[in-house]
């Protein structure tokens, strides 16, 4: 609509100065002009008006949620038995010489839906996703349902926050258009101790993840908030084989280069994209579902230190990585693969379909479980894997992830239910 006013805008100044310059014409050719410019200032005066209401009621329905305090929302209960989601385990070794504590664990990849609570809640998505974790993550999802309800296909119930990253879409040797389903998840949760001089030097305030924060993470760049530095997801191949393959199987930017590469039956493929960790300390969530977060930066202001900024976002919370594994099967053709938010590529500025990549989080962790974790490998920088809490237990990995993980299923590509996709912000 913009674009319309300022094309009637330039319409109307033309026929202003053509008159200006005195040009001769019949005067019912004057009246004529004069009566579409009358007409044009109507629209133009509508139209502005029109786009200001809706904007308004956009901004209105999209009023980010204030966070209570650095905890986020208050607690709500889950019912879980702790004890029967723990066993002993060793004390991890430390992270030494890494300057951060880690919390690591896998996901299988649960429904396959158009769902997306943050950004189309109570609606139908625009594009596939693949959702993990919680099992009753749906498109009306809050934080109070995802915590008091739901199996998780993240290792433990212990763990019910909602992930879900784009569907990657292929065509098998028959030519038919299938889902291509990940194998399984990796996440690890990352954040110097909070003992650490970095955050007195910065004066950044490190904080737990509060309950209730949600926000999206990735491309397409147009999207992307977080003060001009993209959060870009890379690719990888891992040769069934171990044969040489582009750039010696290191991390890139091309998945094109990855994929027509990494297509031997027992190839897998990988996609990490690692999540801002810098938050505001006022909101949940955001107009844009991004804005509350931001990433590190470093630059003259920062002392070419990479740190939050602390006039915007304060506090830093645990950053984690997400990497989707995919293993190639037999039918598959990997160069046609891209992701279900391929329409959301900027052609014009040069975005591909994978600079589309991004993920979704919506935390619904258990108190105790999260404050251990935090408190042991994060806070003791510890080496934690397969979700061992850094004190002498870890969680029971459930038969739901051992079910759902490396299946590598290929599913017929769901109808939607409403025939006008909803943009995604």
């Amino acid at each position: 609509m913009r674009k319309a006013i300022a094309i009637g805008a330039s319409i109307l100044a033309l026929g202003m100065s053509s008159i200006a310059a005195g040009e001769e014409a019949p005067s019912s050719d004057l009246q004529r002009l004069q009566s579409v410019i009358a007409e044009t200032r109507l629209t133009l005066s509508n139209a502005t008006a029109t786009l200001e209401r809706l904007e308004k009621e956009l901004s209105a329905q999209a009023t980010p949620e204030r966070s209570p305090s650095l905890r986020g929302v208050g607690k709500v209960g889950d019912k879980l038995e702790l004890e029967t989601l723990l066993r002993p385990a060793s004390i991890p070794k430390s992270g030494v010489p890494d300057v951060v504590g880690a919390f690591r664990f896998h996901c299988g990849p649960g429904q396959l839906a158009y769902v997306d609570p943050i950004v189309s809640r109570g609606k139908e998505a625009n594009h596939l996703h693949v959702l993990f974790g919680n099992t009753k993550a749906d498109e009306n999802s809050t934080y109070a349902s995802l915590r008091s309800s739901g199996e998780s296909t993240c290792w433990s119930d212990g763990n019910r926050s909602a992930y879900w990253v784009p569907a990657v879409i292929g065509r098998d040797a028959s030519d038919r258009e299938v889902v291509v389903m990940p194998s399984y998840f990796n996440i690890y949760y990352k954040r110097r101790p909070k003992t650490d001089p970095y955050f007195a030097e910065t004066g950044i305030t490190p904080v737990e993840l509060p309950r209730g924060l949600r926000y999206v993470f990735g491309g397409p760049a147009g999207a992307n908030t977080s003060s001009d530095h993209q959060v870009k997801p890379m690719f990888k191949c891992v040769p069934v084989d171990k044969r040489p393959v582009p750039k010696g199987g290191r991390t890139q930017a091309d998945m094109d280069t990855v994929l027509s590469s990494c297509d031997k039956i027992g190839d897998k493929v990988f996609i990490s994209i690692s999540s801002p960790s810098c938050w505001d300390g006022v909101s949940l969530d955001s107009v844009d579902h991004r804005r509350h977060m931001d990433v590190k930066k470093r630059d003259a202001s920062t002392g070419w230190k990479s740190q939050c900024d602390p006039k915007t976002h304060p506090y830093e919370i645990a950053k984690f990585t997400l990497t989707t594994v995919i293993t190639v099967t037999e039918g598959d053709r990997p160069q046609t693969w891209v992701p279900s938010s391929a329409m959301l590529a900027d052609k014009s500025a040069g975005e591909g379909p994978w600079d589309t990549w991004h993920a979704d989080w919506f935390g619904a962790w258990n108190d105790d479980i999260m404050a251990r974790w935090h408190a042991n490998c994060i806070d003791k920088l510890l080496s934690c894997n397969s979700t061992n809490l850094g004190d002498g237990q870890m969680m029971k990995r459930n038969a739901l992830t051992t079910e759902t993980m490396n299946q590598n299923k290929r599913l017929p590509v769901p109808q939607r239910r409403s025939p006008q996709p909803h943009t995604h912000q």
